[in-house]
């Protein structure tokens, strides 16, 4: 289980929060949606809402959680967060409408080996 350490007002933060909700695979699924559904965009609440925590593999971190890489042009509302694992390298694209609203999860790209 991660314990988020980054202000949530950050990408990193969000990530991490994110991560903790959607890896969380021992609770029932209605604890687990309300946990995570709040920090998704309204595009991954449709998304997401069919998936079973009971489906997500066991799996630890290898290394800490740890924002993308982004260029220096890249645009202010959009951020991704990479999650490594012991069965690869999960990433967490997040989103923001504006500069003071709050980031949230709109995809959540998984290793080649998680399917």
């Amino acid at each position: 289980m991660v314990t988020p350490t980054a202000s949530a007002s950050t990408p990193l933060g969000a990530g991490e929060r994110v991560w903790a909700a959607f890896s969380h695979r021992g609770l029932p699924y209605r604890a687990w949606w309300a946990q995570l559904s709040p920090l998704l965009s309204e595009a991954a609440r449709a998304e997401y809402v069919y998936d079973d925590p009971a489906n997500i593999p066991a799996m630890r971190l290898t290394s800490r959680i740890r924002l993308a890489p982004r260029s220096p042009g890249e645009a202010r509302y959009t951020a991704a967060v990479l999650v490594p694992t012991s069965l690869g390298l999960f990433r967490l694209d997040l989103e923001r409408h504006t500069t003071k609203s709050g980031w949230l999860l709109f995809a959540i790209k998984f290793p080649p080996a998680v399917r």
